[in-house]
C-alpha cells in the first residue's frame, strides 16, 4: 500500500485509514449570546448559507480514521467478598462488596481538531496539529473504568407459601472512555470529548451508572382452597376454581442515568468530527432559590424542581468566545425508574398429568410514569424538562394454556 503522507509530514502513528467521515450540524441559535446578550463567534445558518470557501475548509482536506498501531486487549479485573447469614424460616442474608476495573477500554477522539479561538475569522484548518489532514478519527485502548458498590440481599426459600428475593445495591461506576467512540456512536446524553487533545478531562460518571438500585421478586400462594387459610373443605367446582391461586411479581426502583449539560452552539471555535459543545457551569442546578425569570421562561413552577424544570435552568448558559464549557462529563442525574410487573397464575387440572394452565400478566401494573432525560441543550427549547417517557404504559396479557 502506498505511503498516504506527503513528503514532509510530520510523524503520526497512522495506519491504514478504514473509514471516513464527517457531519456538519447547522446551530439553532443566531450570533448573540442569549444570556449575557453579547456577541459571541458568528456561526451560519441554512438561512445565510455557508461563508465563501468553508466548505472548501472542512471537506477539502482528507479525512482520516486510523487505530493505534500497537493495539490491547480490554480486560476487566473483579474482585467480591460477601458474608451470608441464616436466620430461620428458610431465610439467609447476605452483604456484599463487589468492584471491578476495566483496562485498554477502546476510545475514539479527533486528535486533530483545533485549537480555540475567539477570532470567528481565524482558519480553523490552520489551527490543527497537522494542517494538511481534515479531521482525525483516532481509536486508541487507554479508556479505565472504576466500579464499586455495596450489596444487601435477603431471601427466602419456598416454605409457608412464600418465596421472595430482594437486593439493594448502593454502587458506583467511574469512567474516561465517553460513549462516543467508533461506529458511528453518538454519544447517547452528549457523552462526548470536549477536545480530543485532552481524553483525561472526561473522567467521569459513567453514562449507566445507577448509585441506587433495589429489585423484589416474590411468589406467594393465596391461602384460598383445599388445606389453606380459607376454603379448607372446598371440593369439586368451588376448590376448581377458586383455590390453587398462585401471585407473582418482580419491582423495581433505581435511580436515574448520568447526562451532560451542552450547547448546539460551540462558542470554542473548534469543532470536532462529533459531539456538542459544552455548557458554562452559572450556579448550583439543584438549587431553584434564584434564576427565577430563566424557571418562568422555561414554563415551570417557579421555586422547586418538577418535570418542566429537573434542574434550574439558570444554572448553565455558554462559554466565553475561544473557550470550551466548564461544565463536566454526566454531572446531572436523570429520573428515576419505578417499575411492578405482576402476574396470577393458576392450574385446573383435568386429569393427573393434564391440565389447563391460566396466567394474567400486568406489565407496568401501577401505570407509572417513568420520565426519560430532560432536554439538556442550552439552546435546543424546553431546557431542563422532560417531554417524553421511557417505557410501556400498563399492558395486561392473558393466556391458557392446555398442557397434556
Amino acid at each position: 500500500y502506498a505511503n498516504p503522507y506527503p513528503a514532509g509530514t510530520a510523524a503520526l502513528p497512522l495506519n491504514l485509514p478504514w473509514a471516513t467521515a464527517i457531519a456538519e450540524s447547522v446551530p439553532p441559535t443566531g450570533p448573540v449570546n442569549p444570556v449575557t446578550g453579547k456577541p459571541v463567534v458568528s456561526v451560519t445558518n441554512i438561512t445565510t448559507g455557508f461563508p465563501s470557501g468553508y466548505l472548501s475548509q472542512i471537506l477539502s482536506p482528507p479525512e482520516l480514521s486510523v487505530m493505534d498501531s500497537h493495539p490491547l486487549f480490554p480486560y476487566t479485573v473483579a474482585w467480591n467478598l460477601a458474608v451470608q447469614q441464616g436466620i430461620g424460616w428458610g431465610t439467609v442474608v447476605e452483604a456484599a462488596y463487589a468492584a471491578s476495573r476495566g483496562n485498554h477500554i477502546s476510545r475514539g477522539t479527533d486528535i486533530n481538531q483545533p485549537t480555540p479561538s475567539a477570532d470567528a475569522n481565524s482558519d480553523p484548518q490552520s489551527r490543527r496539529p497537522y494542517p494538511q489532514y481534515g479531521p482525525i478519527a483516532y481509536v486508541n485502548f487507554g479508556g479505565k473504568s472504576y466500579y464499586n458498590s455495596l450489596q444487601a440481599k435477603i431471601e427466602k426459600r419456598f416454605s409457608n407459601s412464600l418465596s421472595f428475593l430482594s437486593s439493594f445495591t448502593w454502587s458506583h461506576s467511574i469512567d474516561d472512555a465517553p460513549l462516543c467512540t467508533v461506529l458511528a456512536n453518538d454519544g447517547g446524553n452528549s457523552d462526548c470529548f470536549r477536545y480530543g487533545l485532552e481524553q483525561n478531562w472526561e473522567r467521569g460518571n459513567s453514562s449507566f451508572d445507577v448509585r441506587r438500585r433495589w429489585v423484589t421478586s416474590l411468589i406467594y400462594e393465596l391461602p384460598f382452597g383445599t388445606g389453606k387459610m380459607l376454603g379448607t373443605n372446598w371440593k369439586g367446582l368451588a376448590n376448581q376454581v377458586l383455590g390453587g391461586w398462585q401471585l407473582g411479581g418482580i419491582i423495581t426502583q433505581q435511580t436515574g442515568f448520568w447526562f451532560t449539560p451542552s450547547t448546539y452552539f460551540d462558542p470554542s471555535n473548534a469543532y470536532s468530527y462529533v459531539g456538542y459543545g459544552r455548557a458554562q457551569v452559572l450556579g448550583n442546578p439543584f438549587d431553584f432559590s434564584y434564576g427565577q425569570a430563566a424557571q418562568a421562561a422555561n414554563g415551570c413552577p417557579v421555586g422547586h424542581q418538577s418535570v418542566t424544570c429537573w434542574f434550574n435552568p439558570a444554572a448553565f448558559g455558554f462559554a466565553s468566545p475561544g473557550t470550551f464549557g466548564n461544565a463536566g462529563r454526566n454531572i446531572l442525574e436523570g429520573p428515576v425508574l419505578v417499575n411492578a410487573d405482576l402476574t396470577l397464575y393458576k392450574r385446573f387440572r383435568v386429569k393427573e398429568n393434564q391440565f389447563f394452565e391460566f396466567r394474567a400478566e400486568f406489565f407496568n401494573a401501577l401505570n407509572h410514569a417513568n420520565f426519560a432525560t430532560p432536554n439538556h441543550f442550552v439552546d435546543g427549547g424546553q431546557f431542563s424538562s422532560s417531554t417524553a417517557t421511557t417505557g410501556d404504559p400498563r399492558d395486561i396479557q392473558l393466556a391458557l394454556k392446555f398442557v397434556f
